[in-house]
C-alpha cells in the first residue's frame, strides 16, 4: 500500500483535496478543495479551534468529500495535519 501510495496512486478513500483520475487509479488534486485545505490551515495558524473552522466551512456552504454539510472536527484536525 505505501508502494501504492509514493506513486500517487489511491488507497482506500479519495481523500479531501483529491479526485480520481479517469484511469480510476491516480489521484489528481482538486484545485477548489486544494484551496479550502490551504484556508483550513492559514485559520488554524491564526489561532481558530477546529470547531470554530467547521463551523467557517458550513457558513461558507462548503461539504465534506462525501457531501455532508456538518464538518466533524476530528476531520478537520486530520485534513490540517496529513494533507501536504
Amino acid at each position: 500500500m505505501r508502494h501504492k501510495k509514493a506513486k500517487g496512486e489511491r488507497v482506500g478513500k479519495v481523500p479531501f483535496g483529491y479526485d480520481l483520475a479517469s484511469d480510476g487509479i491516480q489521484l489528481m488534486k482538486n484545485d477548489l478543495e486544494q484551496s479550502i485545505i490551504v484556508a483550513m490551515k492559514d485559520l488554524r495558524h491564526e489561532g481558530a479551534t477546529l470547531q470554530a473552522i467547521c463551523d467557517e466551512l458550513k457558513e461558507l456552504g462548503v461539504s465534506t468529500k462525501t457531501g455532508k454539510a456538518e464538518w466533524p472536527p476530528s476531520t478537520v484536525k486530520h485534513i490540517i495535519e496529513s494533507v501536504a
